[in-house]
Order: structure tokens, then C-alpha cells, then sequence
């Protein structure tokens, strides 16, 4: 299907009250279990003061929230769910549009979203992210149906269609949805893409994945999220110009944070890492404050760095840089930029070939595959 027709089922079927019904809203009184574990990992995780569940249904996540102290509410767009919700419940809930929340800026530790926005048409998919992060002063909690690779969790649902795949290759959202023999979408379900395609469609919204704490979150055995098949996302603004190496702002391909005491904070990249800041006015270098490794470890690093900045519709390089760094070298690498766009995200590449490391070394049980030693990165 086209995205045009894809956007006539949404207004058609799916956005009309008859869709989440009365029968359907009563399905989901019998187990609210999941519910529970989910406002407990909001506890453990986030320690918000204050939270919002868009695409709340019954209400459930509010209900557990607020017996843990949390000034929570939620929001839902079928008047059916929210009349249907316990009545003590329902005076922290409203109905309202995802697309259009009426409500104040940066009013929220947390704002969670589930199952929502495979619910939209691909337009107005970018309102409903918008309005997600406007709201919001915290992080951004989201689930929904992902397929393919994760690197910060299990792997995704599998692209058992041909279709997919091929969609999935070309990293647009699949134009194959599931209907039934009436032409009803499968669960109201209307855009499904890849955890790559979300991924950088965060991104171009300057948010950028907390990966560090999605792996906490899906390896808590105690929660269990996996057992509900969540594919999940930890969003955060991209509002900095600084980041150090304890802070979570960073993307894929770094490891843990080490303490070197007098040396500061650092993290590994791993051959290949990436980060991502955000300009604040008339910045003209990118400064990577490193160190190249101890001699037991590594004979040389050699490398380049790549800053691209998104304008949404394409990807510009802004600045390039190879270096060759001596054994056992603090110092800062500067990349010159030009033509920055203002209030779009830069992202950092960081890219090394070494001729030696951990997993070279005979009987060591460091299999990591390590680039430089990172203790921040920041404009100037």
C-alpha cells in the first residue's frame, strides 16, 4: 500500500471510536500484570516525580504509579477506555490527541508511550514524536513493534515477509500491513519499520537513544520485560555541546564507564563508536579529549573521525580528520566544521583500525575489541 492509502485506513478504521470499543477495553481488565512491571521499572530506573502514559487505555500504569508516590496521569484518545477505567482512576485521565497534546512544556520527568505509534500514518507520526518531546524534561519511555537487529537488546520481531525484508533493506517502513479479510488493519497496527529506521527517525527529532540503560532494563530478570515482547526505547534530548564520559548522551559502540582516578572518567569506543551533540551558537571545531591506550595493549592506532550533521532529509558531511596516534598519548584531536545548521544534531564517527588489542593477547580473557579512551567530546 502507499503511505496515502495506508493514511485512509487510519481515518477510516483505525482513528474511529468503533475500533477500541467497549469489548475490546473490557480484554484488557482481565491481566494488568503487565502494567505493574512496567510502572516499577519507572521507579527503579527513572525515580520520576512526575509522569505522563500516552496511550493510557484503562489506566492502568497511572494506577500503579501513584501507589508508588509518583504524580502520575494519562492520556488516551478513545473516550471508550477512559469511561471504562476504575472511577477513582479516571479523574488523572483524560481523552486527548497524541498529535496534539495540550499541555505544558517540559512538564514531565518521564513520558511514557506505549503500542502508540504503530497506531499513526506515517505523517503524523513526526507530530506525535514532536509533542512527545515537548512535554517532556526527562527521558522518553516507548514501546512498539520493531523488526530486525537491536544492538541494545534482543533481536526484534523476525522479516518473515519478502516484502519487509526488501523494505526493511531499503530502511523505509514496510508498505505490506497486515489486514483481515475486511480490509481491518491487524491491532490497529499501521506503520512498522526496523529498529533501524525508528532509530534514526528519533534522530531526527535530537533524540537520541539511552542505550546503556535500555540493555539494564532488558536484562532485569526481575522485570522480565522480554516475556511481553516489548521492543523498547530509552530516549533522551540531544541538547549539549559537552558530554563527558559518564554522561549517557552517547550512541552506539562505546563500553562502560572506568574510573581512572587522577585521570578522570573515560570510555572505551569500540572499533567503531559514535556520539552526538548538539550546537549552541557560531561552534567552528570539534574537540575529542582522548587517550590512545597503555603499551601492554596496542602498538598503534590509526583512525579517522567524521562529523554529519541531518537536516531531515539528508545527511551532510561537516568535517573529516585521519589520525595516527602514538602508544600510550593523552590529548585532544580537533576537527575543523563549517556551515553548521542550527538546531540540528552532529554526529560524531569515531572510526579505528589497530594493529593490536585485547583480543590478541594470548590467555586473556578481555575479548573486547577497543578503539581510543574517551573523556569527552565537545564543540568550541
Amino acid at each position: 500500500m502507499t503511505p496515502s492509502e495506508i493514511e485512509d485506513l487510519y481515518y477510516k478504521i483505525v482513528r474511529t471510536p468503533e475500533f477500541y470499543n467497549e469489548d475490546y477495553a473490557n480484554e484488557w481488565k482481565k491481566d494488568d500484570t503487565p502494567q505493574n512491571i512496567i510502572s516499577k521499572m519507572a521507579v527503579k530506573y527513572f525515580k520520576p516525580a512526575r509522569v505522563i502514559d500516552i496511550g493510557c487505555g484503562l489506566g492502568n500504569v497511572v494506577k500503579y504509579l501513584r501507589k508508588e508516590g509518583v504524580d502520575a496521569y494519562g492520556i488516551d484518545y478513545s473516550e471508550t477506555f477512559i469511561n471504562t477505567a476504575l472511577p477513582d482512576l479516571r479523574k488523572f485521565l483524560r481523552v486527548g490527541d497524541v498529535t496534539q497534546l495540550d499541555l505544558k512544556e517540559k512538564s514531565f520527568d518521564l513520558v511514557i508511550c506505549m503500542e502508540v505509534l504503530e497506531h499513526l500514518p506515517l505523517k503524523l507520526v513526526d507530530k506525535a514524536i514532536d509533542e512527545l518531546k515537548k512535554i517532556c524534561k526527562g527521558s522518553i519511555f516507548i514501546t512498539m513493534p520493531c523488526f530486525g537487529p537491536n544492538e541494545y537488546g534482543p533481536y526484534a520481531l523476525p522479516l518473515y515477509e519478502k516484502g519487509w525484508f526488501e523494505d526493511a533493506k531499503k530502511n523505509i517502513p514496510f508498505s505490506q500491513i497486515v489486514v483481515d479479510e475486511k480490509g481491518v488493519p491487524d491491532c490497529g497496527h499501521l506503520t512498522l519499520a526496523t529498529y533501524r529506521w525508528w532509530s534514526e527517525k528519533f534522530l531526527q527529532h535530537n533524540l537520541v537513544r539511552d542505550g546503556n540503560l535500555e540493555i539494564k532494563i532488558n536484562d532485569d530478570r526481575e522485570l522480565d520485560l522480554r516475556r511481553w515482547n516489548w521492543n523498547i526505547y530509552v530516549l533522551n534530548k540531544i541538547s549539549s555541546n559537552n558530554i563527558s564520559a559518564e554522561n549517557s548522551q552517547f550512541g552506539s559502540g562505546w563500553y562502560h564507564v572506568e574510573d581512572w582516578g587522577n585521570n578522570g572518567q573515560i570510555r572505551w569506543t569500540e572499533k567503531e563508536a559514535e556520539a552526538f551533540l548538539m550546537p549552541q551558537g557560531h561552534e567552528t571545531t570539534c574537540k575529542i579529549d582522548f587517550y590512545s591506550g597503555p603499551r601492554e595493549l596496542i602498538y598503534d592506532t590509526k583512525g579517522e573521525i567524521i562529523i554529519e550533521q541531518d537536516d531531515s532529509t539528508s545527511t551532510f558531511e561537516k568535517g573529516k580528520i585521519k589520525f595516527s596516534l602514538p602508544v600510550h598519548e593523552w590529548g585532544i584531536i580537533e576537527v575543523p566544521l563549517s556551515k553548521l545548521i542550527p538546531g540540528r544534531h552532529l554526529r560524531v564517527k569515531i572510526k579505528c583500525d589497530r594493529k593490536f588489542n585485547p583480543r590478541r593477547i594470548l590467555n586473556s580473557t578481555d575479548n573486547r575489541e577497543l578503539g581510543i579512551a574517551v573523556r569527552r567530546i565537545y564543540l568550541e
